[in-house]
This record gives C-alpha cells, sequence and structure tokens, in this order.
C-alpha cells in the first residue's frame, strides 16, 4: 500500500475536504472508507451492550460482515428488501439517549448504529452524504465520551481546544486521512487490494475511543 501522508486536517477542516472529495473516488471506496469507520464503531456499542445488559452488538456485526461483502464483490450490495429488514432490526437495538442506562458509552452505542445504518442506506441510494455522516459521527463520539470522563467545563475558555486536540479525536483523524488517502491513491480493483483494506482494518482491536473488547 502507498505511503500514507503525515499532515493531519482539523476534523471540522476534514469534514469539509470530504464532502467535495468522496464523490471523486466512487461508490466501491466510499463504502470501504465508510465501513473502516464502523468496524472502529461497533466495539463501543459492544462494549455499552455488555454494561447495560440490553443490546446485541452480532446484528452490528452481520450487517458490517454484509457491507464488506459488497466492497469485496462489486455488484453485491444487499437488495432492498434485505437492507431493509436490517436497518429496522438496527433500529431495534438503538439506545435512546433518553433512557437511563448505566453506561456511559450510550452515545457512542447510538452513534455505532446509526453509522451503520447509514453504510446501509449509501449501498441504496449512493448518496455520499451518507458517507459523510459516518465520519463526523466518529468525531462526535470521541467528543462526547472526552467530555464526559474528563469532566471538561464548559466555562473554560479553550474547552473546544482541549476536546479537539485530544490524542483520541487526533488517532481518529489519522485512521480517516490514512484510509481515505490509500483508497484515492491506488486505483487497483484486484481483488487482493480489497481484502488486504478489509483486513488491516479488522486487525485493530480498538474503538476510536481506545477501548478494547
Amino acid at each position: 500500500m502507498p505511503k500514507v501522508e503525515k499532515d493531519l486536517h482539523a476534523f471540522d477542516d476534514w469534514l469539509t475536504i470530504l464532502k467535495y472529495k468522496l464523490p471523486l473516488i466512487g461508490f466501491r471506496r466510499n463504502l470501504t472508507f465508510a465501513a473502516s469507520c464502523c468496524q472502529r464503531a461497533i466495539p463501543n456499542y459492544a462494549l455499552f451492550a455488555r454494561q447495560a445488559h440490553w443490546g446485541d452488538h452480532k446484528l452490528l456485526m452481520k450487517a458490517l460482515a454484509v457491507i464488506w461483502g459488497s466492497v469485496l464483490e462489486p455488484g453485491a450490495k444487499p437488495n432492498d428488501s434485505y437492507a431493509t429488514a436490517l436497518l429496522k432490526a438496527i433500529a431495534s437495538i438503538t439506545p435512546d439517549t433518553e433512557t437511563p442506562f448505566e453506561s456511559q458509552l450510550t452515545s457512542a452505542a447510538l452513534d455505532a448504529c446509526v453509522s451503520v445504518s447509514e453504510v446501509l442506506s449509501y449501498t441504496n441510494d449512493e448518496d455520499s452524504n451518507h458517507i459523510l455522516t459516518v465520519s463526523s459521527l466518529a468525531r462526535d463520539t470521541i467528543y462526547l465520551y472526552v467530555q464526559y470522563t474528563e469532566n471538561s467545563d464548559y466555562s473554560n475558555k479553550r474547552f473546544e481546544e482541549t476536546i479537539l486536540s485530544h490524542p483520541l479525536m487526533i488517532a481518529e483523524m489519522k485512521e480517516q486521512q490514512d484510509d481515505f488517502q490509500i483508497l484515492a491513491s491506488n486505483t487497483s480493483e484486484a481483488p487482493e487490494f480489497w481484502l488486504s483494506f478489509r483486513d488491516r482494518a479488522q486487525r485493530k482491536r480498538t474503538s476510536n475511543l481506545g477501548l478494547s473488547l
């Protein structure tokens, strides 16, 4: 795989760049980028489900397997009825943040469900705004988690800067930019390229919150 650029954008700048660039790299690469983001989000849901004794992370993994299948086999995206069934099933295990779950990962679990649902919707309408949402949800997940776990003070003038420069935020930003750079700079359609990318994403055992199962 090609060398990855080391200069990182700020997250808000990155989202602006993505909005322009996602339509340029095509359906398959967009899908791959988003699948990698979801791979880092689902462990948050699994840990939430363990803590809250509620939900089913295996359903999210099943949906993600369908998404990776669409990456590996062009034209193998789920049909409308199956995608709709998956979306309804995911909705049934999506936590409501108004419900008093005893887990600090409730919002992160919600973001994981919405992210997978956005990617499934993308397989249907190919609207790259779904992929942009997945990227921004990763930012939101980290933002709220850092705010909660570190008792960040809204009144602090550096509140926003402190969260956006947090190591977790920087790590996710790097993952996304590295992934995109690899996908955008490699025009290969060889099966080995897509398998290598999926395996690379799946080998990372920690979530975008630095948590592992």
